[in-house]
């Protein structure tokens, strides 16, 4: 059993920080600044909520865990429960324990989880910032559009590669874009040689992250979520939830 145990400790059910940066934030970004910020930017929100889901299930098992002592207590104080009842009150508690137990850790993987998306989100911003100023709502749409004509080139060239011609989905998406746009991917501005496209393709998918640095730790990111629930919660409920220790073991 001990080794059991050792083993399950090196299980990873969320992504690991190679997949995070190569496969969703650069692949899924379409290999640019811009769609790589929008695709960690839509895994931050996502997993936001995620977080926020585990917590309340932290703060409903906490509670129930409370309310199932007083009871028993109450039952023992009163002569009212039964050897049964006693027993039965025991599973119950345990396995309200193993269920904390095992949410507070998918809180934590999933806060870990986000930090690394956040921390990219970070990196990515302040490059496209850098690069092309601040992001207004224009600027948004502008990189909107070269992201859509830099995506559509990348998925041409991948058609080359696969089949020897480009599909007509893609081709009928290059043409909605305006000219301006599609004049940004070669061989489609004037009928130029596939091998130019190849060769862009092969240069683009060479792209890499800007430097990751870590803004925000899995806790700072669960107490930020809490603090954020508790003030949803009003002054009354807000005194009564459960606060700290959403990473420990333990009942409350």
């Amino acid at each position: 059993m001990e080794r059991l145990s050792e083993l399950l400790e090196h299980v990873r059910r969320v992504h690991s920080p190679t997949q995070i940066q190569h496969f969703i934030v650069t692949k899924g970004g379409a290999f640019c600044d811009y769609g790589a910020l929008r695709q960690a930017l839509r895994e931050v929100h996502g997993r936001v909520g995620v977080v926020r889901e585990k917590l309340f299930r932290v703060y409903e098992l906490e509670i129930d865990a409370a309310a199932l002592e007083q009871l028993d207590e109450y039952d023992k104080d009163n002569n009212c429960e039964t050897h049964f009842d006693a027993q039965r009150d025991g599973v119950k508690m345990a396995r309200l324990l193993c269920d904390l137990e095992e949410v507070r850790h998918q809180l934590r993987e999933r806060a870990e989880e986000l930090a690394q998306f956040y921390a990219c989100a970070c990196a990515l911003k302040d490059k496209v910032e850098r690069d092309r100023g601040k992001l207004t709502p224009e600027l948004h749409d502008q990189l909107d559009r070269e992201m859509w004509a830099h995506r559509l080139g990348l998925d041409a060239a991948s058609d080359l590669r696969v089949s020897g011609k480009v599909s007509r989905g893609v081709l009928d998406c290059i043409a909605a874009l305006p000219a301006s746009l599609r004049s940004n991917i070669p061989g489609f501005s004037g009928g130029g040689p596939a091998k130019n496209l190849m060769r862009w393709a092969s240069n683009a998918q060479r792209y890499t992250l800007p430097k990751l640095e870590a803004v925000m730790t899995a806790e700072e990111i669960i107490d930020y979520v809490a603090d954020t629930d508790r003030a949803r919660l009003g002054p009354g409920e807000a005194d009564d939830t459960p606060s700290g220790g959403m990473l420990e073991g333990g009942a409350g």
